[in-house]
């Protein structure tokens, strides 16, 4: 069912396009259903307000003033109303804003005429008008104070807030000196919208004058506030006010700080075939940031993304190595494993050692893929736990276990199916053939079995806390598990011993049929046709 508020805001929007006749058609067929309660306000409502009418240059400055005494006196009002939701899963309250004094509609033929005087480059006009309207703020009637934001969210000012804030920004940078431009603009502007300074420019056809002291100052009024909040707009500062190369001097001097202006230097020297500059940018990020940060790790991938456009190996593979050392992920160890560059391999490995963390979540699946199976064995055996698999290590290592025993099988849909649950973002063929790779040839008859034999009881156990304890949303991740301990089964050439182990899963859980469906369907689909 429609909300009300969705109600009004389409009509609102539909209405403003409708001509007369077709209005007043919608008009009578309210009036025919309309409550009688509410004949008297409906024909009020048919008054039309001085300021729906477009208003002057001259006097829009009065009307202004005038709409501003009015809500200072508490001629307006603005009221919350509940409404229970329901979206299908869940109840909720949602809270509407209420103009029942049609402040908005007021406030917003005022804007219009203010956008028209910026337009005809009436900026005096226009930059008075917004600084009082954008002061107007009126208590709702649970104390919260509204200002124009959040008439606008409400769709009570029915107009692109952006718009109105790109038309301010342009109509206070032309009149004001480039102090008191920058910090008005820091007033008006909230950062979060992102809305950057060629964008406000281009609202008139005239430049900013003193340009470049505003840049300098806006600038420094930036760098005064937080980092995280300011850094998307003083890298937009800098291009605006000296493009590519202004960009390379705020990253030259600040790009420790300001660490994203290292990733969109290299991507603009990229967009403009400058590869050796791009390259030259990406190397000084790499010795610049510090080792775990996020942007060094992408800087690194763009160096890589670079060497490869060059078919420069080494410069790849000290791309691949930088990347690893700040990520620590099986991403970067994937790439580093495909250049078969033991020494390469060997320094990768001792530095992790050196360099582990707990939040490394990936410390363990990287040593499975160096070959470390005893390793990673040892420790998942400590886990002892059936359930909660999705945010453990055991869970996202063990079907690399399960790869491993089942080797160069032919049939492993299973096993595939559970190494990309595991690993999403991975391409479980190439996954696989890689951690097969590196741990069969040096994977003893003996650790062979201990691992078999691990595996099937974690397999067995993890299915019965799954079905007994009737986790429905689990129940295809315990079937691929098993079908997974058949494949495995299957690949040795003990296709009757899989058999048996499904049938046998399937006579243990007679009663619990949608569990039986996904094992049936995964069997079959695994080349196990038999009936369960």
């Amino acid at each position: 069912m429609m909300r009300r508020s969705e109600f009004i805001r389409l009509v609102r929007q539909q209405s403003s396009c409708l001509p007369r006749d077709a209005l007043n058609k919608v008009l009578l067929l309210f009036a025919e259903h309309v409550s009688n309660n509410a004949f008297s306000e409906l024909l009020a409502s048919f008054d039309t307000p001085v300021t729906a009418m477009p208003i002057s240059s001259d006097l829009l400055i009065p009307a202004v003033k005038s709409l501003n005494e009015a809500v200072l006196r508490g001629e307006y009002a603005l009221t919350w109303s509940e409404e229970d939701y329901f979206d299908g899963f869940s109840r909720d309250k949602v809270y509407t804003l209420n103009d029942p004094d049609g402040l908005g509609s007021e406030i917003e033929v005022l804007l219009e005429a203010a956008i028209a005087c910026t337009d005809a480059g009436e900026y005096e006009t226009a930059f008075k008008a917004f600084e009082e309207l954008f002061a107007i703020t009126i208590s709702s009637d649970d104390g919260d104070v509204i200002g124009m934001e959040t008439l606008s969210d409400q769709n009570l000012v029915n107009m692109d807030f952006i718009e109105v804030v790109k038309h301010y920004a342009y109509a206070s940078l032309m009149v004001l000196k480039p102090r008191e431009g920058a910090a008005k603009l820091m007033e008006i502007l909230p950062l979060d919208y992102k809305i950057c300074l060629h964008e406000i420019e281009e609202v008139g056809d005239e430049g900013i004058p003193g340009k470049a002291d505003f840049i300098r100052e806006w600038s420094t009024i930036l760098m005064e506030q937080p980092g995280w909040l300011t850094e998307t707009a003083l890298i937009d500062a800098a291009i605006y006010g000296g493009g590519i190369e202004a960009l390379h001097a705020f990253t030259m001097e600040h790009g420790s700080v300001y660490k994203s202006s290292y990733i969109e230097l290299i991507k603009a020297y990229t967009s403009l075939n400058q590869t050796d500059q791009a390259i030259e940018v990406a190397l000084r990020g790499l010795d610049e940031l510090i080792i775990d940060s996020e942007y060094r790790t992408q800087v690194a991938d763009l160096l890589l993304a670079l060497a490869e456009e060059k078919e420069d190996h080494e410069l790849a593979a000290q791309a691949i190595w930088q990347g690893l050392r700040s990520a620590m992920d099986i991403n970067h160890f994937m790439l580093l494993h495909q250049l078969q560059d033991e020494a390469l391999l060997s320094q990768a490995m001792n530095y992790l050692e050196d360099n582990r963390r707990k939040e490394y979540r990936d410390y363990l699946s990287i040593r499975l893929l160096n070959g470390d199976h005893q390793l990673v064995w040892e420790e998942l055996s400590r886990d002892t736990g059936s359930l909660g698999w999705s945010t453990s290590d055991k869970g996202r290592v063990f079907p690399m276990f399960i790869a491993i025993l089942a080797g160069d099988g032919q049939r492993m849909t299973c096993v595939k199916e559970i190494v990309a649950e595991a690993y999403p973002d991975k391409d479980p063929s190439v996954l696989i053939k890689q951690v097969v790779q590196a741990n069969s040839r040096f994977l003893t008859a003996g650790e062979y079995q201990s691992y078999y034999n691990w595996c099937h009881m974690e397999v067995d156990e993890r299915v019965e806390a799954i079905v007994r304890g009737q986790h429905r949303g689990s129940y295809d991740k315990a079937a691929a598990l098993a079908v997974a301990i058949a494949e495995t089964m299957q690949s040795k050439g003990d296709t009757a011993v899989a058999v048996a182990y499904l049938r046998g899963v399937k006579a243990k859980y007679p009663r619990y049929s949608s569990f039986l469906t996904s094992l049936r369907v995964k069997s079959k689909r695994s080349g196990f046709d038999i009936a369960l």
